[in-house]
């Protein structure tokens, strides 16, 4: 069907190779476009804390499109039995949450490109400095 759209009502061998050729110039394209600076910028967007503690951070989840119950799903998968155990949860620019246990303290350059760490008490970072 999509073969269809692409290549017109006749499907010949040149329709098909000239939809394929198409395809391909417009992905590499797109590829090019999202390496650059500007394209980057329009294209791929920065990872986000959802929870920060155990405090649910309710604007950025709402910006986001992100539900409680994928929040408390992602954590029960990660193992966690109570919010106690997070750091934080985090939306990562390719759609993945990632969620971040208490313990280690975290290092301030892993979370210095990511919306909300504002938001991330203290005490989780290694040493004194903010």
């Amino acid at each position: 069907m999509a073969g269809r759209v692409i290549t017109g009502n006749t499907p010949t061998l040149a329709a098909g190779l000239i939809g394929l050729a198409t395809l391909l110039a417009a992905h590499t394209a797109a590829q090019r476009v999202a390496r650059s600076r500007a394209g980057a910028f329009l294209t791929v967007d920065r990872s986000v804390v959802l929870m920060a503690g155990n405090e649910l951070l309710a604007e950025n989840m709402r910006r986001t499109r992100v539900s409680e119950e994928e929040v408390w799903a992602a954590l029960r998968l990660a193992g966690v039995r109570n919010t106690g155990e997070v750091a934080c949860v985090v939306l990562e620019s390719a759609g993945d949450i990632s969620v971040i246990r208490r313990g280690a303290p975290l290092e301030r350059l892993m979370f210095e490109a990511v919306r909300g760490a504002e938001h991330l008490p203290p005490e989780l970072f290694s040493g004194t400095a903010q």
